[in-house]
């Protein structure tokens, strides 16, 4: 089914087959998305996002990732293995690494759904 799409799609847009090909793909069996646009592993490369985009047939998001480790350092005084309680203890944090991750997604909008619907 993309493949027959995106020959319609072409036929009526003019945009490249490799494209036209992502978007039906993206409507018919990905359900119009949220589907990732970056990196190795994305489902949308950045010429097909970029020609897409201009068209206005998808729109991409990005929502961000925060991680943070910590060190923890406890100290109890008195017997352990009876006394491990927090007001016998004391406790010290230390921050260490931290990393931000951006997390890109395209979503089909309603003119993709029309166009696809129209091309079949």
């Amino acid at each position: 089914m993309p493949f027959k799409a995106a020959h319609g799609i072409v036929k009526s847009t003019g945009l490249a087959f490799e494209h036209a090909y992502t978007l039906a793909r993206l409507v018919l069996e990905e359900g119009g998305g949220p589907v990732s646009c970056r990196g190795r592993s994305s489902f949308i490369k950045k010429p097909a996002e970029t020609a897409l985009m201009r068209l206005g047939l998808i729109e991409v998001d990005a929502s961000s990732e925060f991680t943070q480790r910590y060190y923890i350092e406890l100290n109890a005084d008195g017997r352990i293995s009876e006394l491990l309680d927090a007001k016998f203890a004391t406790v010290k944090l230390t921050a260490r690494e931290a990393t931000e991750r951006a997390k890109w997604a395209a979503v089909a909008t309603q003119a993709a759904f029309d166009l696809v619907a129209t091309s079949l």
